[in-house]
């Protein structure tokens, strides 16, 4: 994806302050992104995000590590729409042991998911990259 440094002000930088961590990547939804005024800051490519009360941010990793334990298909109702949506949570353990739980949804639950279940006693190794957290 594309990378892109942003610059966010005023109440914005107050309230994300301690969330956003350097090196890590994140996902934010809700927010505005303009080019900066070139005038007031003379750094190149670079743009004014601005961020309100409804703004959500996520931190995006991968992840990497052994399949563990595989669920069965659940189905989770849509607040959007009502309709039913297949979900199916997978656990992946890494080198150190440490687990994480990744949900699948979709048609991720319905296939790649039935394969990781038919193939669970193997111990598979899966790479996701950008998940939510």
């Amino acid at each position: 994806g594309t990378q892109i440094q942003a610059t966010i002000f005023k109440e914005a930088a107050k309230k994300f302050h301690d969330i956003f961590q350097m090196g890590k990547v994140y996902y934010i939804s809700n927010g505005t992104l303009k080019v900066a005024n070139k005038r007031s800051n003379p750094v190149p490519n670079d743009y004014e995000m601005t961020l309100n009360e409804n703004s959500i941010v996520e931190e995006v990793s991968n992840v990497i590590g052994v399949v563990q334990n595989v669920s069965p298909t659940m189905s989770i109702r849509s607040k959007i729409n009502n309709e039913m949506i297949p979900k199916r949570d997978i656990t992946i353990a890494d080198e150190s042991k440490k687990t994480v739980v990744v949900s699948l949804w979709n048609d991720h639950a319905t296939t790649l998911g039935q394969e990781l279940l038919h193939m669970a006693d193997k111990s598979p190794i899966v790479a996701i990259k950008s998940v939510k957290v």
